[in-house]
Order: C-alpha cells, then structure tokens, then sequence
C-alpha cells in the first residue's frame, strides 16, 4: 500500500466472457465504494492457448506482486480449465507472497470463494423429471481437468441415479465451455448417430446451452416442446434469447463483491473464512415451457413458482443497449480502417490518444522495452527485462499528455508497473495487455477502462500490438537505413570506392561489410558472402589490351550490381576480385541469381560486339552467430571458390 491506498489485482483468462465479466464487476464494485483502484491482468490459462501466440499475455503475471498491488484476486476456476487441480495450487501459491483470493476453485490454504452449485442443478433436474416427464438427460461441456466440470458432473450423475435415470458415458458429450467447441461436439454427434437420442440437455455453462438449442433448431428438434435445455450461469443473453434459457444463477457479481470484501478484510488484519459459500438460484424460463412461449419473453419462475416479470422498459432497455454496442462497433471499424497505412514509432507516438480517446478511455500508458523479448510457448516463464520506457501516455482527469517531441521516460518495469507522474492510477478499474507478435514482445498496455465492450477492448489491445510491432520495426529499418547511408556516406568521404568500377574497394569493403554483419548478427538474422574471380581475365589483358580488360571489369562489375539488391554490399577487393555480401539472402534464391550472372555475362560480349566473353567463378560461405568476422569467412569463401575454377577447368577439358 502506497500513503495507506490500497491497489487490488484481480486475475482471470480473459474479460471477454459474461461470466468473468460479471465476477469482475462485483469486485470493481466494491474497490469503487472502497476508492480503490482495481488492476485486471488477463493472462490466459495455465499451460494452454486457444490462438497462436496466445502464450504472451501469462507475462501479466511478472506484475502481480507487492510493488504493483497489494491484494490479489484469482478466478482460479477460468485459468485452470487445461491443467489438473495440483497444477493450479502450485501458480496460485506462486503468488502467496501477497493476500489472496480464490473465486471459483477451492486452493487449500487460500481464502475461497465457492458457488453451492447442487441446489442450483437439482432444483432444474427436478424439475425436468417430476414436471416436464424427462427421461433420457444429456450433459454437454465435460472438460477432463477442470474442477468445476468435475464438480457438476458428478453431481448430475448422483441425482440421476438416485431418480432412476441411465446415465454413463455416452450421455456425455464434450463442449470445453465455449459455444463453437459445443456446437463441433453435437455436431460429430449426429454425424456418428443420425439423430439426437436425449429429450433433455444439461450444459455446464450457458454459451454451451445456447449452442445446443441453435444445433436443435437447425435440425428442426423443437425447444422446449421435443428437447428441454438447461444452462449455467444465467448470462445476461440468457434472459432475450428465442426461446429464453433455464439456467442456474450462480450470483457472478456477488461472488465478485464476496471476494473483494474478503480481500478488504485480509488487508486491514481481519480474520477471513477460510471459505465463503454463496448460494445459487433456479432461474425457470421458456427452454424447459415453465414459462410459455406466449408469456412475456423477460418473465423468470423461480424455485417457488412465483412468476418475475420485467417491464416493458426493460425490453426497451435492451434495445438501447445493442444501440450503444452496435455504435461502439461503427468506431472499432473507423479505428481499423484509419490504420491502413503504415506508421513508425514517431507518428505512432502523435497518433496515440487519438486512438485511445475513441474508445472513452481517459488514461493510458504505452510501456515498450530497450529491446523486443522472444519467448517460444515452450520456454516457461519469462522474467521482465530492466529496461524499458513510456513511449505515449495521456491522462485525461488531469490533464496531462506526455510531450512527444521529448525522449520517452525511461524506467524499470522489475520495479512497478508505471512510473510515477505518467497516469494516476489512484481509484478506476485498468485493463493491461502484452504487445506483442508471435514470438516477439515489445511491452505492455495500461489504460483506464470506459464503458466500451471488453470484447471490442480486446479488439483494440491486439490491433494496438499490431500497430507497435510494425512501428518498431519500420523504425527500426529506417534506423538501419540511416545507419547505412551515413557509413556509406563516411566511406565516400575518405575515398573508399574502386576508382574504375565505382564499387567499394578492399578497405571499404571490409568496413563496411563488417558492420553489416554486426547489425545483421544483432537481428538474429544470417546471410551469404560471395567471393567472385573474374575467369581469363589475363588472357584478355594479354591478348586484346588492359583497355579491353579495363572494359571487362566495368561490365563485370555493373552485371553484378544489377543482380543483387541495393541494400547488398558489392566490392572490387583485387584485380580481378569481386566480393558480395547480401544480409538475410539463402540458398535458393542464390542458385537463381548464379544462372542470371552467367546469362549476363554470355550477352554483354554479343549486345557490345566484343570478341572475348566474360565469366566469372563465385565460392559462397554462408554467415552466421558464430562466424561473424569477415576475413574468416572470406577465407572460407576463397578455398570453396578455388574448387569452383577447379571444376571449370577440368570441365573444359
């Protein structure tokens, strides 16, 4: 705690769910009411990705410790639906050097926050058999590893049981509690099957029980006439879909609130319980014809049969809010269209709070490491590197704007999240996200949250990491560029340039080419050294003239720029000695460019009405991290070119 402020943190996979948004809503709740700050790390889960590269945003972890918050919160159930209970003990407890929380997963030795998730599901069970004569159950959304599935599957099972009702294996179909996995599930179902053998369907969540109910109607099984459905969590979607679904309330945003408060009571001394149960509901709508379809489509039964019908300004509530969602989409598409053209790091940093503005964000802080960090899925927990800066930041309740026409303010990112006097993070609920592009990653976001979507937030954080790669290394290329011009222009100055062919000579060369491998090495990028001999061309000189031969180098010379790039460093380092060095060049495109050399060079003596032919023998060495020093590899390059003139010759004859 900073001046007795407390900063809460709370952990979870993602926000884009209703769920978690519910249980992270009940917690900013109370830090509001407590004028706390609260910090939503969204690392992903343990040991698992659903998308490629997905893996970076466990970095969020390296900052939940005592110097960024003093309390931590972990929906432990979402993070863990991949791993087995022991894993999920070992990372929670891996953060036991601050006060903790648990929403969803009982940790031993941790403060608990549980659902009762039996009353809920037995209340609905009962209801299927002893009121709508349901005989043949389904359970969709098992998930081997995570506690929560366990836990409500066994108690399915054991209240079937105990009703008389079959239930085994082939009554489960899996589902990993998301809509598309459930949907891909059901649907290799009735591939296998050629039908749908149950008359009742118990999802573990309810995007699961949408998907079923949208599987039943595409196959023309009535809801809730032929099939009765039943979800988890009663999602605010749950209350307007066609038909409205039978759920359980797990009460989300109290178990949110439970949980801070508990966090509260960790912080100022106060003995917690080591577990704190909160009580779920029955919530009857159409899906199971509790509710008839001619009834007001917002009326709930409860357990006790007492109908709760919402108003009609409630339905007109809903309306606005798709208006309001549908206006926060209209600015995700403007922001995406305005980034078509590329932009580096000086016009990202003047663009940045206009960006941000758009989506009701008043604070936000763009934090980019000295150097980019490569991390591979399987490479375990990176640490944080010590150096990093604050390249565009603004604070709207404040007034501040960072001058951009300034250095970006260094800092450790080891030693807290953000400098001090960037953005004030004194009370208001902050989003942070890894920038980064598949293995690479360039730093973090910290921004205040508005009233927009976290999906289209989500949306907005992984275009942000687009936008800060490729301006990094547009940036970067133009650095190297610079860097090029002025070492070439250095070079001219001091008369490094072949004076008959206009190319480097052997002094240039070698300078020169050595800092391109250095800048090269630097990138993790290799490439090829080309040491070319002119063949015959002693014989020219002896028989037609040095003019002749003069005239033989030039050509020699323009054939060979005309075939590799700009960016390539070409050479004349002898008489009839040419080298090449092309960064980031391979062997394939290498071979092509050999046969583009030879055709040249048959040409040139025909368009020029010569009467000698020119040729030329290449030897390549490729370079790399450990052979880095030009003369070695020039070396190198000189022995491989001697056995190409040795094949020439004894082909020849």
């Amino acid at each position: 705690m900073i001046g007795g402020a407390k900063r809460i943190g709370v952990v979870v996979n993602d926000t884009n769910s209703d769920y978690i948004g519910e249980i992270v809503n009940g917690i900013n709740s109370y830090c509001k009411e407590e004028k706390t700050p609260l910090f939503v790390f969204s690392i992903g889960e343990i040991d698992y990705s659903y998308r490629p590269f997905g893996y970076q945003q466990m970095s969020l972890y390296n900052f939940c410790n005592k110097n960024n918050v003093d309390g931590l919160i972990v929906c432990s159930s979402v993070i863990a639906n991949h791993v087995e209970n022991r894993r999920l003990e070992q990372f929670v407890k891996s953060l036991a050097n601050l006060p903790l929380v648990s929403v969803g997963t009982k940790i031993s030795g941790v403060t608990n926050v549980l659902c009762d998730s039996r009353i809920g599901i037995e209340e609905i069970l009962d209801d299927f058999i002893c009121n709508h004569g349901r005989n043949k159950f389904c359970l969709l959304g098992s998930v081997p590893n995570s506690f929560e599935a366990q836990e409500r599957t066994e108690i399915i099972k054991k209240y079937l049981k105990s009703k008389g009702r079959r239930f085994d294996e082939t009554c489960i179909i899996g589902g990993a509690f998301s809509y598309e996995n459930a949907m891909q599930r059901l649907s290799e179902y009735w591939e296998k099957k050629g039908s749908f053998d149950f008359d009742a369907v118990f999802a573990l969540n309810d995007d699961m029980a949408f998907a079923a109910m949208d599987f039943l109607a595409r196959h023309n099984i009535n809801v809730p006439k032929q099939v009765s459905v039943a979800g988890f969590d009663d999602v605010p979607r749950a209350r307007c879909s066609r038909p409205t679904l039978t759920t359980v309330n797990q009460r989300l945003f109290e178990q949110g609130r439970r949980a801070a408060e508990a966090l509260f009571k960790q912080l100022d001394g106060k003995r917690v319980s080591d577990e704190i149960l909160v009580s779920p509901s029955a919530c009857f709508r159409q899906s199971c014809s509790c509710v008839s379809a001619s009834e007001n489509a917002l009326t709930l039964l409860n357990k006790d049969g007492n109908r709760n019908a919402r108003t009609q300004s409630d339905s007109d509530g809903m309306g606005t809010e798709w208006l309001e969602k549908k206006t926060q989409l209209h600015v995700l598409n403007d922001f995406l269209i305005s980034l078509e053209a590329r932009i580096n790091i000086a016009k990202f940093r003047k663009m940045f709070k206009g960006f941000a503005e758009r989506f009701g964000i008043s604070a936000a802080a763009v934090c980019v490491y000295n150097a980019p960090l490569y991390i591979k899925e399987d490479s375990g927990m990176q640490e944080l590197p010590d150096g990093a800066c604050i390249l565009a930041s603004y604070d709207s309740s404040r007034d501040f704007i960072q001058n951009i026409n300034e250095e970006p303010i260094p800092f450790n990112p080891r030693e807290r999240l953000l400098p001090e006097n960037v953005i004030d993070t004194s009370s208001g609920m902050y989003g942070a996200w890894i920038l980064s592009n598949c293995e690479a990653q360039y730093g973090y976001l910290i921004y205040r949250k508005g009233a927009f979507e976290d999906l289209v937030y989500s949306i907005m954080c992984s275009t942000f990491s687009k936008i800060v790669s490729e301006a990094w290394e547009s940036s970067k290329a133009e650095k190297e560029a610079r860097v090029r011009r002025e070492a070439a222009a250095r070079l001219n100055l001091i008369s490094k340039t072949d004076e008959l062919t206009g190319l480097l000579n052997r002094r240039g060369f070698l300078e020169l080419g050595q800092q391109t491998i250095d800048i090269a090495v630097t990138l993790n990028q290799g490439g090829m050294v080309i040491f070319g001999d002119m063949d015959g061309l002693k014989k020219i000189n002896d028989t037609y003239g040095h003019d002749a031969g003069d005239r033989a180098i030039k050509a020699e010379a323009d054939i060979l720029k005309k075939n590799f790039r700009a960016s390539d460093v070409v050479g004349r380092i002898g008489g009839d000695e040419f080298v090449i060095l092309a960064a980031g060049l391979e062997e394939p495109r290498l071979s092509e460019i050999r046969q583009n050399i030879e055709a040249a060079c048959r040409a040139w003596g025909i368009v020029h009405n010569e009467r000698f032919d020119i040729s030329i023998s290449l030897g390549c060495k490729e370079f790399t991290k450990d052979l880095s020093s030009l003369e070695d590899i020039l070396k190198e390059a000189d022995g491989l070119l001697y056995e190409e003139k040795k094949v020439k010759k004894n082909a020849r004859h």
